[in-house]
């Protein structure tokens, strides 16, 4: 049986990774695929002492484990995790640190896949999807802030080093024609 296959997505919040996900999915129907998210981790933790999910109190859950328990915390749990997950593809979603990046790279079959779009498209997904508590009230000096946070300033740097590149800016018909080709691609290899 061969290896799994860790895809690893890195990108800016608001970029699409979550549809990069849903996208892959569709398209390796034929594979059991799994999903882990570092911030599922820290949703459950939040959840256990009754602390709203909010992306503040996401990004300092993150901060507070690494400053108090050391550098890379979160990522040695994501990797306990990913570990146990029985499927032939996992998909790891929101690679931040350069810990993420090494954990992403130390699979023997692995891909990273940088999604980005500007960030006023971006500001204005994330007011729209309402996915975390907050988000839909969020200004744009709340989102420059939000996006300046310690948890969000790897991001570029670890997306230069990606396998491929996604710009995301335009319909979704757009995104998804340009993700289905780069799974293509990878499916090919």
């Amino acid at each position: 049986m061969p290896e799994k296959l860790i895809i690893g997505l890195v990108g800016e919040m608001g970029s699409g990774k979550e549809t990069f996900g849903k996208i892959l999915e569709e398209n390796l129907s034929g594979h059991c695929v799994a999903r882990f998210t570092f911030s599922h981790l820290l949703r459950e933790t939040l959840g256990l002492w009754d602390i709203e999910p909010t992306r503040e109190n996401l990004q300092k859950l993150a901060r507070v484990m690494d400053d108090g328990f050391g550098e890379g915390t979160l990522t040695h749990a994501a990797r306990r995790q990913i570990d146990i997950m029985e499927a032939d593809v996992i998909i790891v979603d929101g690679i931040r640190w350069e810990s993420d990046y090494t954990l992403i790279r130390s699979f023997p079959r692995n891909v990273l896949i940088y999604i980005t779009a500007s960030p006023q498209i971006r500001f204005e997904r994330l007011r729209a999807r309402k996915e975390k508590t907050g988000e839909s009230a969020m200004t744009w000096e709340q989102f420059q802030e939000v996006s300046q946070a310690r948890n969000e300033l790897s991001i570029p740097t670890i997306g230069a080093r990606a396998d491929e590149q996604i710009e995301n800016n335009g319909s979704l018909e757009e995104f998804t024609a340009s993700a289905s080709a780069c799974i293509q691609e990878l499916i090919r290899e």
